[in-house]
């Protein structure tokens, strides 16, 4: 009889799959590594990069465990990358026709920090300053560190003993990092050197950082800033910046044309100043000034920030700024009158305005006394008190309010309450190179504006010797001591009154 046979055809989607290996670093070679790829069901594919095995290699569509094996010291931070395939963790997902390469990149373990190193301020101008070091210090390898103490090393601090930074078990993962700070006093020696150089490493247990360098230069040509006025309520209001070049050198500097570059200024383009072939006397100053118009967008902000260097002689001063506050002036309602009829005025409104002035505006070492005078004016349209006034200044008393004035004062429309009090300049100040405090003034239930005041520092080195008479140096020393003396009297009568 008749035979009949039947053959049976089974599809199976297919597609192409590409392993590769990539190593960044150390001996080893792509050729040292095993790639596989194994599926839930049937025959996995192994090799090197470049085999045929795992090179365009036709399998099944489906779900693969991607997996190498290779030399020790060797990891993946990133593990496999197949491109727009599907992916969870080392298993991908191939569809049918399509082309996948799955490439993995390793790099030899590294155990490894570095060290970060800021001094700040960048410059000094005199002996007795103080420079503070931020050390940062940051896990650049590809291996967590720690539990463990870091320390640094400075060769100009403790005589170069390693010092502790960070808590005692600080455990830092790849480029997490820990920081911390120390400060240094510059020295005469610092000053004839003209800059401060110091090296330093960073280290946990046996480890150790590479070594860093930072440089802190000496000043010779200074700069100080002030604004007048130091507030603005609108728009269109101009505001006078005076500059004070001060030669901080042991040589005179020109003749040249000093310049000062301001960025509120001339659109940030340095400006003259001072004649153009002016010789600066050691201790010397030059003064110039320069107008500023307010814009709507510094009333938006709330302040003007300027910030401004000097240039001349072959030198460039540090960088100084100066801070102008925005004083939003009270509203007053409009009168309504109706016709006919007894005009209406509308409802008082109390209102109380602070200025804030600081004498003198400028310090030359920790010690030195600043005179600050409160004025609280009755900018309202009633009455206020009796009362208690008060100022918070965040730089007196703790930041606590403090009395103004008797204890029922009343102020009336347009009159005003004055007090002052003293501020000592803190070694901090110095280190800062300013002091800035701002202070409102309080009456009942009423609070004034806030008010702020900057004093600069200016720091001056006067030279060994004093030059032949007549000269230009001898004239600005002999201002100078004039300067010196009328500013010791006039201490001197502030502390008789504070006596009496």
């Amino acid at each position: 009889g008749p035979i009949t046979c039947t053959f049976t055809n089974t599809y199976t989607p297919m597609t192409t799959l590409t392993l590769v290996k990539e190593v960044t670093d150390g001996e080893a070679s792509v050729g040292d590594f095993i790639l596989s790829a194994t599926p839930a069901e049937g025959d996995s594919i192994s090799g090197v990069t470049g085999s045929p095995a795992i090179t365009q290699a036709m399998v099944p569509a489906g779900e693969y465990e991607l997996s190498e094996d290779g030399p020790e010291g060797y990891l993946s931070p990133n593990g496999w990358d197949c491109g727009d395939a599907e992916m969870d963790g080392d298993v991908v997902t191939l569809i049918e026709d399509a082309d996948v390469v799955c490439t993995i990149v390793n790099e030899m373990e590294r155990t490894e920090i570095s060290l970060a190193k800021v001094p700040t301020p960048m410059w000094f101008s005199a002996a007795g300053q103080t420079i503070t070091y931020t050390y940062t210090i940051t896990n650049s390898g590809n291996q967590p560190l720690g539990p463990g103490q870091f320390t640094v090393t400075d060769d100009r601090l403790d005589e170069g003993v390693a010092f502790n930074c960070g808590a005692a078990t600080v455990e830092l993962d790849p480029t997490e990092t820990v920081s911390c700070t120390r400060t240094y006093t510059s020295t005469a020696d610092d000053v004839t050197a003209g800059e401060i150089v110091n090296e330093a490493f960073a280290s946990l247990g046996e480890l150790d950082s590479d070594a860093v360098t930072a440089t802190v230069d000496y000043a010779i040509l200074l700069i100080a800033k002030s604004a007048s006025p130091t507030q603005v309520t609108a728009a269109g209001q101009s505001v006078t910046y005076t500059y004070t070049l001060t030669n901080n050198g042991t040589e005179p500097l020109g003749p040249d044309q000093f310049t000062v570059t301001d960025d509120k200024i001339n659109s940030g383009t340095a400006f003259n100043c001072g004649p153009a072939a002016t010789t600066l006397a050691v201790a010397g100053t030059l003064s110039c000034t320069a107008a500023y118009t307010v814009t709507a967008a510094d009333i938006t902000a709330g302040s003007i920030v300027n910030k401004a260097s000097a240039t001349g002689g072959g030198e460039t001063s540090p960088t100084v700024s100066a801070t102008v506050t925005v004083v939003t002036p009270p509203v007053v309602p409009p009168i309504f009158v109706p016709v006919p009829g007894t005009p209406i005025l509308p409802a008082a409104a109390p209102s109380l305005n602070l200025t804030k002035v600081a004498s003198p505006d400028t310090f030359f070492a920790a010690g030195e006394v600043i005179t600050y005078t409160y004025t609280i004016l009755n900018d309202g349209d009633t009455a206020i008190g009796p009362t208690q006034f008060t100022i918070t200044d965040n730089k007196i008393n703790g930041g606590q309010p403090f009395n103004c004035g008797p204890a029922t004062k009343i102020i009336s429309v347009n009159l005003n309450q004055m007090c002052t009090v003293y501020y000592t300049i803190t070694d901090a100040d110095m280190a800062a190179g300013f002091v800035t405090n701002t202070a409102f003034a309080s009456g009942g239930t009423v609070d004034s504006n806030t008010a702020t005041a900057t004093v600069n520092k200016v720091a001056l080195i006067f030279p060994a010797e004093i030059p032949v008479t007549g000269s230009m140096s001898m004239t600005v020393l002999g201002l100078g001591l004039v300067t010196l003396g009328l500013g010791l009297g006039a201490m001197l009568l502030v502390r008789r009154r504070r006596l009496i």
